[in-house]
């Protein structure tokens, strides 16, 4: 992540993709959250709709190759999520998240595969996947309900300033997904980024305000007043 002491306006694109990296270590830092929030998306979910699945042993199959996937996953092993893995030398053979979507429709494990495999195309530059897959996994937790919008708007500044218009989308939804502390100013400060890209410094004037105002403490509060008062400048100056 670029120092933000070393705030250059004059490479603001470099500045958004700098933004983007520090995505993945959101989600390993809130890897077992978002692990045991959506296992008990997975517990409710199941309860729900896996009676059908119960027949012949397919739910307790379907929680079995899940489990195996959450192990690579936690792993960043992106491309055996993506692939699978035989079970040639020994190791065990494991379902891709895609196997997992296929077998399993309908079921909770093949939701939370969906967003494993979302994970795992963004970072192996698998764009239009990720979002096709973000966009197909449902959750209303906090963290991995607001991360899957928030990913979704890493995939599109990946793809380029002609997507910057579709990524701040995200993450202002992201940002407002169930407002909290962590993930809000998150997003914010991402939304912020690309608002500059855009040349929308209004609109970016108001995602540091509202970090600044609302929440002080965050990480992304820090020199928060330098970034304000620099769009501000860009803002009056008509840009």
């Amino acid at each position: 992540m670029a120092d933000k002491k070393g705030f250059d306006v004059e490479n603001l694109g470099d500045e958004l993709i700098e933004r983007v990296e520090p995505a993945k270590e959101f989600v390993q830092k809130y890897a077992r959250m978002i692990l045991y929030a959506v296992g008990g998306l997975v517990v409710f979910i199941g309860a729900v709709i896996g009676y059908r699945y119960y027949i012949g042993g397919k739910n307790n199959e379907a929680k079995k190759e899940i489990y195996k996937l959450q192990l690579m996953f936690e792993k960043d092993s992106f491309n055996i999520v993506l692939n699978g893995r035989t079970g040639e030398n020994g190791k065990t053979p494991i379902k891709s998240a895609i196997e997992i979507i296929d077998e399993f429709k309908g079921t909770a494990q093949a939701n939370l595969a969906h967003y494993y495999a979302g994970v795992a195309s963004l970072y192996t530059g698998k764009y239009d996947d990720a979002i096709e897959h973000f966009g197909k996994f449902d959750s209303d937790d906090d963290v991995v309900g607001a991360d899957a919008l928030g990913m979704t708007g890493d995939a599109y500044v990946e793809k380029g300033a002609d997507s910057y218009n579709d990524a701040v989308k995200y993450y202002e939804k992201a940002a407002s997904f169930h407002a909290n502390g962590s993930t809000t100013p998150h997003y914010l400060w991402k939304a912020a980024g690309v608002y500059e890209a855009l040349k929308q410094y209004k609109k970016a004037v108001n995602c540091y305000e509202i970090i600044k105002k609302d929440y002080p403490k965050s990480e992304q509060a820090r020199d928060i007043d330098k970034y304000l008062e620099l769009a501000k400048i860009l803002a009056e100056q008509g840009n």
